[in-house]
């Protein structure tokens, strides 16, 4: 949520990566609610993650191109991802966040 912060005070970013994020938030990317933007976005949450708004359609995937998505093989939500679900899926999601680096 820290950079979804900055880019609404106006701060630019080369990269934002979104996990999991909520459906209750109120700002996601492509929101117009400040001047600050993120060159390219990847938006990643778990298929079957029932508290995350899903990053391949709606008001999530309004975020300017070019914009990365990541759907997931898991329930996990956010960092338990990482901790707690199939080590394939964590590597995978890894991967995926490592890939976006290298294309920043």
């Amino acid at each position: 949520m820290e950079s979804m912060y900055a880019l609404s005070r106006g701060l630019d970013a080369d990269g934002l990566i979104w996990l999991s994020g909520g459906r209750s938030v109120r700002r996601r990317p492509g929101d117009e609610a400040g001047s600050g933007r993120a060159r390219t976005q990847a938006l990643a949450a778990g298929e079957f993650d029932s508290d995350a708004a899903r990053p391949s359609g709606g008001r999530a995937c309004r975020a300017p191109p070019p914009t990365h998505v990541v759907l997931l093989d898991t329930g996990e939500h956010g960092t338990d991802i990482l901790e707690f679900g199939d080590p394939a899926v964590a590597d995978e999601f890894r991967r995926s966040v490592l890939d976006f680096l290298a294309g920043i």
